[in-house]
C-alpha cells in the first residue's frame, strides 16, 4: 500500500495561538491534496461540504477493499504451487488423481474467475494510508510542544490519525466540541476565517508552552 507523502513545505509547529488558524489551514491543505479532508471534519465538525466528505470516505474505503482482495489473491497462490527441490523454483502442484475431465473443467472454471486488477493511479490512497499520513503529519507538527500528548496514541492502530487529532484538539481547546452550540448570550462561538477554514479562539490549557499563554494574554490586554 502506498504511503501518503509528507508535505513539500514543513508546516508550522502546533501551538495554542496557531491551532485554530495556521495549524488548521496546514492540516486541511495536506488532507485536501490527498482527498482525505473527511478525516479532519470527522473530528472537528463544521464540514462545509458533507457530500464531498462522504464521497472521499467511500472512495478511500473502496481502495482498502481492493488492496485486501489483491493481498488475498496473492497469498492464495501458495496453495497451488510449491518449490521444486532440485531447481528451487516455484512449480504448480500436481492435480489430484480422479476423473480427468472433471478436474480439467474445475481448473478451467477457476482460471476464468481470476481477476486482473488495474494499477492504482498515482495520488489515490486508502483509508488506512490516510489515517497514517495524518498521524505522521501531526507528529511532525506537534512533537516540539506536545510530545506527551502524541505518546498517548500508538501509530499502529487503524484510527491513529483521527485519534491523535482528537487528543490534540481536546488538549489545546477542550471546549471545541461545543463550537456549534451558542455559548450563553454570545451567540456564534465560531469566527469565519474564509469559506473553508472556520476557527474559534482556543482555550489555553494542559500540555502547551507557557510562553504562548503569556503572549496570548498580552495580546488580550
Amino acid at each position: 500500500m502506498p504511503k501518503v507523502p509528507k508535505p513539500d513545505k514543513t508546516p508550522e509547529i502546533i501551538s495554542p495561538t496557531l491551532w485554530q488558524n495556521v495549524n488548521r489551514r496546514d492540516i486541511l491543505s495536506f488532507l485536501d491534496d490527498h482527498s482525505g479532508s473527511y478525516l479532519f471534519y470527522k473530528v472537528m465538525g463544521n464540514d462545509p461540504d458533507p457530500d464531498n466528505s462522504r464521497d472521499e470516505e467511500f472512495n478511500a474505503a473502496s481502495v482498502d477493499e481492493i488492496f485486501a482482495m489483491q493481498k488475498a489473491q496473492y497469498i492464495a497462490q501458495a496453495a497451488s504451487m510449491h518449490l521444486d527441490k532440485e531447481t528451487g523454483s516455484p512449480v504448480k502442484k500436481a492435480k489430484e488423481p480422479g476423473d480427468k475431465q472433471a478436474i480439467e473443467e474445475q481448473f478451467a472454471a477457476k482460471e476464468s474467475e481470476k481477476i486482473s486488477f488495474d494499477k492504482l493511479p498515482s495520488g489515490v490512497y486508502g483509508h488506512k494510508d490516510l489515517q497514517k499520513g495524518l498521524y505522521n503529519l501531526l507528529v511532525s507538527m506537534g512533537q516540539t510542544n506536545y510530545s506527551a500528548t502524541i505518546s498517548g496514541v500508538a501509530p499502529n492502530i487503524p484510527d491513529c490519525g483521527t485519534k491523535l487529532l482528537t487528543l490534540l484538539n481536546d488538549t489545546i481547546s477542550p471546549q471545541s466540541n461545543d463550537t456549534n452550540k451558542p455559548c450563553g448570550g454570545h451567540g456564534r462561538g465560531m469566527r469565519n476565517h474564509g469559506s473553508k477554514y472556520r476557527s474559534r479562539k482556543p482555550l489555553v490549557t494542559g500540555d502547551h508552552p507557557v510562553e504562548d499563554h503569556v503572549r496570548s494574554q498580552e495580546g488580550i490586554r
